[in-house]
C-alpha cells in the first residue's frame, strides 16, 4: 500500500469534511470515523460522527483494512490531518484533551502546545494532591477544564465547552 497515496487521500477527505466538523462542534464532540483498505490504489473512506460529551478513540486492524475513530477539536484541515496521521502512526496523544489524559510539567505550557490559551487558573492543593481549575480559549471557543493533581502529575477529569 502506498503511504503517500493514503496520506494525500486522507488530507483531501479531511479538507472536504472541514465544514461538517465545524458544524458538529455546535452539537457535541465531532469524531472522524475512517476506513483504509489496502490495494492499488488504496481506498480511504472518512466521515464525521458527533457524540454529546463523550470521546471515543480506537484503531482496529484486519488483514487488508484499518478502521479508526478519533475525536477532533478543530475544524482546521491541516491540524485535523496531523491529529489523524499521528494517531494512525501509533501516537495516542496529540492536541485533543480527553478525560484521563495525563500531563506532567508546566500546565499552561502544555495547554499552549495543544492550542489552548489559558485565561485563568485556580489551584486547590493540600499535601501534594488537589484540583486545578482552568478557563481557556481555543479557536474562539471557551473551555472549563478540571484536573486532579497528584504529586507532579495532572489527570484531566472534565473538559466542558462553555
Amino acid at each position: 500500500m502506498s503511504i503517500n497515496l493514503v496520506r494525500k487521500e486522507l488530507f483531501r477527505k479531511v479538507n472536504h469534511l472541514a465544514r461538517e466538523i465545524e458544524d458538529g462542534m455546535n452539537y457535541g464532540v465531532p469524531h472522524l470515523v475512517g476506513e483504509i483498505e489496502a490495494g492499488d490504489p488504496p481506498k480511504v473512506e472518512l466521515s464525521v460522527a458527533v457524540f454529546d460529551g463523550s470521546y471515543h478513540r480506537f484503531i482496529l486492524k484486519d488483514e487488508r483494512k484499518l478502521y479508526f475513530m478519533l475525536p477532533v477539536d478543530s475544524s482546521n484541515p491541516g491540524r485535523v490531518f496531523m491529529e489523524v496521521w499521528t494517531f494512525l502512526n501509533g501516537k495516542t496523544e496529540g492536541s485533543v484533551l480527553t478525560p484521563g489524559t495525563k500531563i506532567r510539567g508546566i500546565l499552561s505550557s502544555e495547554l499552549s502546545r495543544r492550542g489552548f490559551e489559558t485565561i485563568w487558573m485556580n489551584v486547590h492543593e493540600k499535601g501534594g494532591t488537589g484540583y486545578v481549575e482552568v478557563l481557556a480559549v481555543k479557536e474562539n471557543a471557551r473551555y472549563r477544564i478540571t484536573f486532579e493533581k497528584a504529586g507532579d502529575e495532572l489527570t484531566l477529569l472534565e473538559i466542558e465547552k462553555i
